[in-house]
């Protein structure tokens, strides 16, 4: 199974109507049958993940987009728990409502686990192979944040150089 969808430059996935795309696909002869089924619930884990340098873990995102399933009070819910460096007590959220992003702020250096859980209104959880997911990712705020990936060099012209434009003339498209 192959899921996609948009995200924003903070991570958060976009969650329109339409902008997650989900593809049942099979490498060689299909064997055996299916392990998720795309017509009952599914929840995709996508934040945090991997490694929180310098500030970026003053803030770390959480998110997740859900298949089949529409979250409501008194219905269906996620749970979101983390535990971690620092964390005594609980740290949970019961999100009833699809959409609004969930943030960690100010972080300790060190290992966090996040425990996302697709419940039902009686809040056992649904069945699915994707219905519960963890997932660990460190900060470290001693780290160099890793260097923005550079855009490539502007395409060059064969026009000569006369009829250019000059520098920094270029004028945004709209």
């Amino acid at each position: 199974m192959l899921v996609a969808f948009p995200s924003r430059a903070n991570h958060e996935s976009v969650k329109t109507k339409g902008a997650l795309a989900v593809l049942d696909f099979y490498v060689g002869k299909k064997k055996g049958d299916a392990t998720v089924d795309l017509k009952k619930p599914i929840l995709v884990y996508s934040r945090p993940k991997g490694v929180y340098k310098g500030d970026q873990g003053n803030r770390v995102l959480v998110d997740f987009q859900l298949i089949n399933d529409t979250l409501a009070d008194g219905k269906d819910h996620v749970m979101i728990d983390v535990t971690g460096q620092g964390i005594d007590k609980d740290l949970t959220a019961d999100v009833k409502s699809f959409g609004a992003p969930y943030y960690l702020e100010n972080l300790q250096n060190g290992s966090y686990t996040v425990k996302l859980d697709l419940l039902g209104a009686d809040g056992k959880p649904l069945p699915g192979a994707w219905s519960s997911t963890s997932r660990t990712f460190t900060v470290d705020h001693d780290a160099q944040p890793d260097a923005p990936m550079a855009a490539p060099p502007p395409a060059t012209s064969a026009a000569p150089a006369s009829s250019a434009a000059p520098a920094g003339s270029a004028k945004p498209k709209k």
